[in-house]
């Protein structure tokens, strides 16, 4: 217990004389203080009170080790001791709310980029983005049609359900597509192969004769025959 209260006194005194105009920036160390104990020295800095999250509470026992040795501002020291433990803050006005986090990669099927386009990927990403809270990031992967997530645990699970469901009929459209275009490629290469084994043949026949003959001709042929008769022209 000695050693955590010499530990704070070490961050209030950095903290005292590492004043900025813009904001407020320390440097200290941290050996075995309780979580909880330096996010509540952190939040008295910056005249704020603390709110932990049911799932998070548990957390406020952990030990931290840290040492900072060059100035920063505390609110990057909160991201980075958290940080530690999957824990995430939202700072609202005078209020710091301590959350679970929780981290997602969101893949895009190929085959709704393929059959829909890239502009898909963009769209979805600048949807992500715009429900992210404060304290959420986001990673693109272009080449892998993914997007990595971190945010808070209630978020993030939300935000999941969310692209799962956009997602969702982009999928069963693309599936669609691609399935005419399988029946369109299948369908042209069938007429590719009785194409290549047609037999073209021409005869010499009266007008009288190919009216008699032409009722049965139209019968016999496959539905990739066809014929032409000119009587005019005379065969070769």
């Amino acid at each position: 217990m000695k050693k955590i209260k010499r530990t704070l006194t070490i961050l209030f005194i950095f903290a005292l004389t590492s004043v900025s105009i813009a904001q407020t920036k320390i440097t200290g160390e941290f050996y075995g203080a309780k979580l909880g104990t330096v996010v509540d020295a952190l939040s008295k800095l910056e005249d704020k009170n603390v709110i932990w999250d049911n799932d998070a509470v548990s957390y406020k026992d952990k030990q931290v080790y840290i040492s900072i040795r060059k100035p920063i501002p505390i609110n990057k020291i909160f991201t980075t001791v958290l940080d530690e433990y999957n824990l995430m803050y939202i700072n609202k006005r005078n209020l710091i709310n301590i959350k679970v986090a929780s981290e997602k990669i969101l893949v895009i099927p190929s085959d709704i980029i393929t059959y829909l386009g890239k502009g898909i990927f963009s769209s979805i990403k600048t949807f992500i983005k715009s429900n992210l809270t404060s304290a959420g990031k986001i990673k693109v992967y272009p080449e892998s049609y993914s997007i990595y997530i971190k945010d808070t645990k209630e978020n993030a699970e939300k935000l999941e359900k969310l692209f799962n469901s956009y997602i969702q009929p982009l999928k069963e459209q693309a599936e669609m597509i691609k399935k005419q275009e399988e029946e369109k490629r299948k369908k042209l290469a069938e007429e590719k192969k009785v194409l290549s084994q047609l037999i073209k043949k021409e005869i010499q026949i009266s007008p009288d004769k190919f009216k008699e003959i032409e009722d049965k001709l139209i019968e016999r042929l496959s539905p990739f025959g066809r014929y032409e008769y000119n009587p005019k022209q005379k065969a070769h």
